[in-house]
């Protein structure tokens, strides 16, 4: 018959230190963690931002100079602009996820600068002039910022 000293087990001292060490690790991980994926959210909308635009320049390139007059709903119904319909905008911690469209008939050209609606932002008429905006512009309707500290709007 074998003691119990003789069993291999761990002692309550060990036990409590891998918990210790593990929690420590655990602390350290789970922000950076959180941050990496905000950060792939971000890397997605603005790369979401660039098909957009890259649609635009295809729509006007095809209809002599002239971009959609619309909520960009001619670009989303067409798979030759873009597949899958309408990108989504995900503005991590900001907003919630959005194709909507908000344009300057919907906000004036002096609001549309500071949208804060989430979704995309659209210049829609060429009637409208402004010095910061030409006819067929699109970007982030957010003006909080990034986690590089870069307001959205700017893109």
């Amino acid at each position: 018959m074998r003691s119990l000293r003789s069993r291999r087990a761990f002692t309550l001292i060990e036990i409590v230190v891998f918990i210790a060490i593990a929690s420590a690790l655990i602390a350290v991980a789970i922000p950076k963690f959180a941050t990496m994926i905000r950060r792939t959210r971000e890397g997605n909308t603005k790369a979401r931002l660039g098909t957009l635009r890259s649609a635009l320049s295809l729509y006007a390139s095809d209809n002599m100079g002239r971009f959609p007059t619309d909520r960009l709903g001619s670009l989303a119904a067409d798979p030759k602009y873009l597949k899958g319909g309408m990108p989504v905008a995900d503005i991590a911690g900001s907003h919630p996820t959005s194709q909507e469209v908000t344009t300057n008939d919907d906000l004036g050209k002096a609001a549309l600068e500071d949208n804060d609606l989430g979704g995309w932002s659209y210049w829609n008429s060429e009637k409208q002039k402004d010095p910061g905006y030409a006819w067929g512009a699109v970007w982030i309707g957010c003006t909080h910022t990034d986690t590089q500290g870069s307001v959205w709007t700017f893109y």
